[in-house]
């Protein structure tokens, strides 16, 4: 007869599931989330970086600013996710991103494919996002920033991989509630948040998120 060991590292009794690490995303979003917290950093207190990505990635309508993008007309169109307006903005889109973003990315499975299919997915949220906003702003000035269109594809997509198509309207439907009571709402106060943005955004995950799947997922 065999007696099984005892693991003398926990007390008897204690069946406490093995601890979980703190950042389990997967390194796709990671990396994301980390170099959006660097280009806020940098823009901050580095006026060389400041000089570059504003005019890069800030998206303008209107006629809003008097620069032209360094790199480019389309570039504001991607690079806007590197921007936020404080550090509020930034923490919650961070946090947003490692959630809803890891949840999306997941399925894409590990390695370069995987991590390319949701970067790619990421940028082209991003920009129908930035295109949503453009289009509802054509002349309205106003500067918009923030990384929130893409992770607003990414809630869309967080919905799919936890449910399918039900599992998706879960989560985009309540989404794309808030944003249009934010577009009423701003037709009489004026609100600093891209609803349109938010929207476009959200197509995208609705509608690209199970193609990159299907294109990108490892077999």
């Amino acid at each position: 007869m065999t007696v099984p060991s005892r693991d003398d590292s926990q007390p008897p009794g204690d069946f406490r599931p093995p601890r979980q690490p703190v950042f389990n995303a997967p390194p796709a979003v990671l990396c994301l989330a980390g170099l959006i917290a660097l280009a806020y950093a940098g823009e901050q207190f580095l006026v060389p970086v400041r000089a570059i990505l504003v005019p890069a990635g800030a998206l303008v309508t209107g006629g809003a600013a008097d620069w032209e993008s360094p790199l480019g007309a389309w570039s504001p169109w991607l690079l806007h996710v590197f921007l936020h307006g404080g550090l509020l903005h930034l923490t919650l889109n961070v946090f947003a991103l490692t959630g809803f973003g890891a949840a999306a990315a997941r399925p894409f499975g590990p390695g370069l494919m995987g991590a390319f299919g949701f970067t790619a997915f990421f940028f082209a949220c991003a920009a129908l996002g930035a295109a949503g906003h453009a289009l509802t702003h054509l002349n309205e000035p106003t500067v918009m920033v923030g990384a929130s269109t893409a992770i607003s594809g990414c809630v869309a997509a967080a919905g799919w991989a936890m449910g399918g198509w039900r599992g998706m309207a879960n989560l985009a439907l309540p989404w794309a509630g808030i944003n249009v009571l934010l577009a009423i709402l701003n037709m009489n106060i004026p609100i600093p948040i891209s609803w349109a943005g938010h929207l476009g955004g959200l197509a995208g995950g609705v509608l690209l998120y199970p193609l990159f799947i299907v294109l990108f997922r490892r077999r």
